[in-house]
């Protein structure tokens, strides 16, 4: 047949092309993600998150996609076979738990909360919201952070957590109003019953600093910032970002991967720990949540085996609660700043009241006061905090403080 320049397609081969195009709409057909011949292992790590993300919101689509990852791992001859027979294990529980949920028994299995998870979770959204009002009085929006507290404390009024929410604006409030006093004192105002009169004078903006505000922040800043790695404060953020789990009956080795996996930081088991508590790696978990940070995951499974989590080394370590509670770091937080009195009695009657308040909101059980190893002592001469607490608590108060 001569050459006429066209491409001449048979019956047959119209039909084939048809066939495909269908399988690829309905799903039959899925595109894998680009495989990194360099780095197989963090191809494999990439696709469990999407995979994850993807369990929301389309779970028997999920479901086929991770029986797609396991054959992948079964036939990977790439991979050291420890991390592959870890990253196995990992997908047949997931697997197995979507396909707990499909069949009903899911639901019937999930327990209600109980009263001590309802604690808990009221105190990890009274953290979020103490986050967000701490957000609004860094910006100043002092009246909005009032408000939005007081709501909190009305509806959780017997959260402990949302009261000390309030307590701590109430804090700040006052911060705030004995600054004002002081830059009225530094304009010539300096008859005491007009001091007194002022105090109930409104700001004339949300807030306002002393002239010195930036020297004297920077002073803080040089003293007592907190020298963190590239790592640390990837493991810091991780900690913070939320996450949705679901275990029924998970086992504990599982479930570690599974979290190092999804957040991209190592989660180390100590041997000894384990021993210790009478725990091992297939000690089942089971724990249903949503959005909530790292941490709070963490502490809860962790916390019902007396186990504990530290951040050492750069990476996230398990290990007892009685090691938790020794493995303390003792660091300088300067607070000049924060003290409007100069004198030795007014600064020191200030920085108790600053004590008190962080004794009292932050993690309470772990201050020697309330019967943990932690205590912070305050220092005029350098006008600093000398506090003795976990390296994760240095970090968040480094980062925290106004």
């Amino acid at each position: 047949m001569a050459d006429t320049g066209f491409l001449i397609v048979r019956p047959y081969q119209w039909i084939a092309f048809v066939v495909l195009c269908g399988l690829i709409a309905a799903g039959a057909v899925s595109a894998q993600p680009p495989a990194d011949p360099a780095n197989p292992q963090r191809t494999i790590e990439a696709e469990v998150r999407q995979i994850d993300a993807a369990s929301r919101s389309n779970p028997d689509k999920a479901l086929d996609r991770w029986q797609a990852l396991l054959d992948r791992l079964d036939a990977d001859t790439e991979l050291p076979a420890k991390r592959r027979d870890a990253l196995k294990d990992m997908v047949k529980d997931r697997i197995r738990v979507l396909r707990a949920e499909a069949d009903g028994s899911a639901v019937a299995r999930a327990a209600r909360l109980s009263k001590t998870e309802q604690r808990d979770a009221e105190a990890e959204s009274a953290r979020r919201l103490f986050d967000a009002v701490r957000k609004l009085q860094k910006e100043g929006k002092l009246a909005e952070a009032g408000r939005q507290a007081r709501g909190v404390a009305g509806r959780m009024a017997d959260s402990p957590a949302a009261q000390a929410l309030q307590r701590t604006t109430d804090v700040a409030d006052q911060v705030a109003a004995n600054r004002a006093i002081q830059q009225e004192r530094a304009r010539g105002n300096t008859d005491a019953m007009r001091q007194v009169d002022r105090v109930g004078i409104a700001p004339k903006g949300d807030v306002e600093f002393p002239r010195d505000w930036k020297a004297r922040t920077k002073d803080r800043k040089s003293a007592s910032a907190v020298p963190m790695t590239a790592r640390e404060k990837a493991v810091l953020q991780a900690l913070d970002r939320p996450i949705s789990v679901n275990f029924q009956n998970s086992p504990l080795s599982a479930v570690i991967e599974y979290l190092q996996t999804l957040t991209g930081q190592p989660i180390v088991l100590k041997p000894d720990a384990l021993e210790a508590t009478g725990t091992t790696y297939d000690t089942p978990v089971t724990l249903r949540l949503q959005d909530v940070s790292l941490r709070f995951v963490l502490r809860k499974i962790l916390g019902d085996h007396g186990l504990a989590y530290i951040v050492k080394d750069e990476v996230i370590q398990v290990v007892t609660a009685q090691q938790a509670r020794e493995t303390l770091v003792t660091r300088v937080h300067y607070i000049g700043d924060l003290l409007r009195r100069q004198d030795e009695f007014g600064a020191t009657l200030e920085a108790a009241m600053l004590i008190d308040l962080i004794e009292t909101t932050i993690e309470p059980s772990s201050w020697k006061r309330f019967g943990g190893p932690g205590t912070i002592i305050y220092n005029h001469p350098t006008r600093s905090l000398v506090i003795k607490q976990s390296a994760e608590f240095h970090g968040t108060l480094g980062s925290g403080l106004p």
